[in-house]
């Protein structure tokens, strides 16, 4: 009798989700990818020390902005082409497909003219490791048109295009009740990641689509909670998120500081020293942990907690948040694969033309100018897509 009215109230949850062919657009979502990239932009070009590095941790803490990157764009994935694949198949699989041939395209091409210019520099070691020198042009072509290689600031494109065209059956499988099914294959095939990056990152990205396509459900639910557990909840949530990002500063950065930059460690108190020198233990011991390439698991956990307090901390005031930063986060976050293309030039010219130095004023005003250039991107796609839009209301209204 459970079991028939677990199945009834799934059924009935899968037909309003089939009427829903198109969802509200969600600021939280756009806010806080744009933010995301504009860390990745700024780590990428490392310009450090500069002010900049109290917003990102240089890319060095226990968890960074890729992990919130690739989350989202699951959640998007699931949010936005779940309720439409659920009624207008055929449509919604070739739109789909067509956003992976055009962030194939995107990768490829980006690794053709990453390692042409890289090839054509003189300091090719120093702009980034991995360049491919002289390889046999067959064994080239076929490598990076099947994926296999990759060079440059645009690599994650080549997983991502890979987790495209397994998000329909994802979905599907949310469309026909099996979520879980779907996030205990993840999670299975993430337990056999050994040293594999796209077997260890598919969990965010799977694990995404699946949170994105029930995400108006699952904000529903919170918000029928009690208005004390909501309110433990999140105080629990922020405890933990400054606790482990504190620790991760202590840990990942103001130890190795001492120990291994700072000339002056042997002249301060003994209980100092001694404090550096166990957090800096402590580091050693949670590194093989936080490992970024294969997502170990405090990473994984660490990245899922920061993640759902800064969603939920931005969706109370998302509003306010975009005001603040004058839209500048929005209007990234909407062009996320332009900017994630244009960012990956930007990098490479950055690094290859200008300059590296320690001078913290000249690498936060190189930053910042490197931040403009990418918003000044976004926003001159923002202004002609909303000219052509006003054309085409206008061509149609002459026309009717």
């Amino acid at each position: 009798m459970w079991c028939n009215q677990s199945n009834i109230s799934q059924t009935a949850y899968n037909s309003q989700v089939l009427e829903m062919t198109r969802r509200e657009r969600i600021l939280t979502l756009d806010i806080l990818r744009g933010y995301f990239l504009l860390v990745i932009l700024i780590d990428h070009l490392a310009y450090f020390p500069s002010l900049f590095e109290l917003l990102t941790g240089r890319g060095l803490m226990w968890v960074s902005a890729a992990e919130g990157f690739f989350l989202i764009s699951g959640m998007l994935v699931g949010y936005v082409y779940g309720p439409r694949l659920a009624s207008n198949t055929i449509p919604t699989l070739a739109k789909m497909y067509r956003r992976a041939g055009k962030l194939y395209i995107w990768a490829v091409l980006l690794t053709w003219l990453a390692v042409y210019a890289g090839t054509h520099h003189g300091g090719v070691g120093i702009i980034k490791e991995g360049l491919w020198i002289d390889p046999p042009i067959r064994e080239y072509l076929y490598k990076t048109l099947t994926l296999q290689y990759s060079y440059g600031w645009a690599d994650f494109l080549q997983y991502y295009v890979t987790y495209m065209l397994f998000a329909p059956l994802a979905l599907w499988l949310c469309i026909k009740g099996r979520a879980r099914l779907v996030l205990l294959t993840s999670l299975l095939i993430w337990c056999l990641r050994g040293d594999s990056f796209i077997i260890s990152w598919q969990l965010l990205f799977i694990g995404g689509i699946v949170v994105g396509y029930y995400l108006p459900a699952i904000e529903k639910w919170f918000l029928n909670l009690s208005r004390n557990k909501r309110h433990y909840a999140i105080i629990a949530l922020g405890i933990l998120t400054v606790a482990t990002i504190l620790f991760g500063a202590l840990t990942n950065r103001i130890s190795v500081y001492f120990t291994e930059t700072y000339q002056g460690l042997a002249n301060l108190p003994g209980w100092f020293q001694s404090t550096i020198g166990w957090l800096y233990n402590v580091r050693g011991t949670i590194t093989p942990w936080i490992y970024k390439w294969t997502l170990e698991p405090l990473r994984l956990v660490t990245a899922l907690i920061w993640f759902t307090t800064f969603y939920m901390v931005v969706r109370q005031y998302e509003y306010k948040i975009n005001q603040l930063t004058r839209g500048v986060l929005k209007t990234i976050g909407e062009a996320s694969l332009l900017i994630y293309g244009v960012h990956a030039v930007l990098v490479f010219l950055a690094l290859m033309l200008l300059p590296i130095k320690t001078n913290i004023v000249y690498n936060t005003v190189m930053t910042a100018i490197a931040v403009l250039i990418i918003y000044g991107v976004a926003r001159y796609r923002y202004i002609v897509r909303r000219y052509k839009q006003r054309l085409l209301t206008r061509l149609r209204t002459t026309r009717e």
